[in-house]
């Protein structure tokens, strides 16, 4: 099972600053996952998915020494391929 980092946000319960506050409309937050994560989700070698990033096939950010990929924007690419694939 693949373990995706979330930010985690206190509760709205009552009595807690931002209680009773609608939820803003939007795009989805990104979330970013391990080169790792994506290579086990995507059934392949890390290196294979480093060799992506580099050739710009996916897109990434290098935070340090740490590389993360934007899970959202990883998606919405595959879901246009897959679009312009189909017969």
């Amino acid at each position: 099972m693949i373990k995706i980092h979330e930010k985690k946000i206190p509760g709205n319960a009552a009595g807690q600053r931002g209680a009773g506050r609608q939820c803003q409309k939007g795009p989805a937050p990104r979330r970013w996952i391990t080169v790792d994560e994506t290579a086990s989700l995507f059934s392949l070698h890390p290196m294979s998915v480093r060799k992506m990033i580099a050739r710009g096939e996916i897109g990434a950010v290098r935070i340090g020494r740490a590389v993360r990929v934007d899970l959202r924007e990883l998606e919405r690419r595959l879901e246009q391929q897959s679009q312009t694939n189909r017969p």
